[in-house]
């Protein structure tokens, strides 16, 4: 196989020297960054052909299951995958082709050269990556993203080698490691900011607007600690996101969305949907609800509001470390509040007002001597609090 006939190859010259030498790096592939342009995408193009077997191991494993189905067909067959809330990585660096049809289904194909690569390297790939526990990895890092959202990497690191711990034994600090180091994802979704690295979820197009926001509250100096079965909880569905979708407020909020839409709902995809979404912002949730749903009532707008609100309110935050706005309230904010005076409020009399008034502007207030006094006595002015000006 000539690799500068090939699609791969024709991609990659279509991009500079340097996206080449990156592209390359995130292949593990040892071609020499000093060739010319050509001989490096030729190089780069003939790895990725030939020795799948070991590129592939650096895949999710997620990936790896749509490669199996993809296989399971001729090249060039449009294989719809359904509704995929995150780019793949095959995608991303056009292993694959992706197309998108009204329903939001992704729709891929793979070349001929690609095809013959895949079904060389799936089965060395998939037996590696179970027998360093990758797969059990997997779900916990993704599971800590999708509490997180971004998370420095110290805290990541430390997180999953007690995991580690837990389910490998001794062996747990090794295999975390080697996973951090393998994984693909771990070295494409990292974000630097002065000396220290941030992971952060897929789904986030600009990490540092969650860190900066992470950072304006110094009072939450660590990041909420979960149990194992909870991040594994909200990472076993990966590409989808579980994260607090036990919760009383979000199954509250699928059962009014199912009231709404008649029943019409898939459960999965819109729940990780409107969890992406209102991270960033509640407005955004609540007009793409307001848009496509149809009520029946300003009763059934408000109902939905306030279960959307208390979604909102309840769920994992990525800019608060993966507290809740309600375990902020609580934790950080109440114990600061100190509570109002026993004697409560003691209103101000007229004649307290007027002399304040007068304080303040320096004098009597400019009033007709027949016109009603300010201090509402209803008696006129040279009767009242005129009688005073000197």
């Amino acid at each position: 196989m000539d690799p500068k006939s090939t699609p791969l190859f024709e991609f990659l010259m279509s991009r500079n020297k340097g996206f080449i030498n990156e592209y390359r790096k995130a292949f593990g592939c040892d071609v020499k960054s000093t060739l010319n342009k050509e001989d490096m995408a030729a190089g780069v193009a003939h790895y990725l052909y030939t020795e799948s077997e070991y590129w592939m191991r650096m895949l999710p494993m997620w990936e790896l299951h749509l490669i199996e189905e993809l296989i399971k067909h001729k090249p060039g067959f449009k294989y719809n995958a359904g509704f995929i809330p995150v780019p793949s990585l095959l995608e991303s660096f056009r292993l694959i082709t992706a197309e998108y049809n009204e329903k939001e289904e992704t729709i891929y194909t793979v070349s001929k050269e690609m095809h013959n690569a895949f079904k060389a390297g799936i089965r060395n790939a998939e037996a590696f990556f179970l027998s360093k526990d990758f797969n059990d990895f997997e779900i916990y890092y993704y599971g800590l993203l999708n509490l997180y959202g971004v998370v420095d990497a110290h805290t990541l690191y430390d997180r999953l080698t007690s995991i580690g711990e837990e389910i490998c034994n001794e062996e747990g600090h090794f295999n975390a490691y080697a996973f951090l180091e393998t994984y693909l994802p771990c070295r494409l979704y990292l974000y630097q900011v002065e000396h220290t690295l941030y992971y952060f979820h897929p789904g986030i197009a600009e990490p540092e607007h969650f860190i900066d926001e992470q950072n304006a509250r110094p009072d939450i100096k660590e990041y909420k600690k979960f149990t194992t079965e909870e991040i594994y909880a909200a990472g076993k569905d990966f590409p989808f996101c579980t994260a607090g979708i036990n919760l009383p407020e979000s199954q509250a909020l699928i059962k009014e969305i199912k009231r709404l839409n008649k029943g019409d709902f898939q459960e999965l995809p819109d729940y990780n949907g409107f969890y992406v979404t209102v991270q960033d912002n509640i407005k955004g949730l609540i007009n793409e609800f307001t848009e496509d749903m149809q009520f029946g009532s300003v009763t059934e707008i408000n109902s939905l509001m306030r279960k959307v609100t208390a979604f909102s309110n309840a769920i994992p935050r990525w800019d608060l470390k993966g507290y809740s706005s309600n375990e902020i309230f609580q934790k950080f904010e109440k114990p600061k509040l100190r509570p109002l005076p026993e004697s409560g409020f003691t209103p101000y009399s007229p004649d307290d007002i007027v002399n304040s008034f007068m304080k303040m502007s320096g004098g009597v207030p400019k009033v007709g001597r027949n016109e009603p006094c300010p201090c509402g006595s209803g008696k006129k002015y040279k009767d009242c609090h005129g009688k005073y000006q000197s």
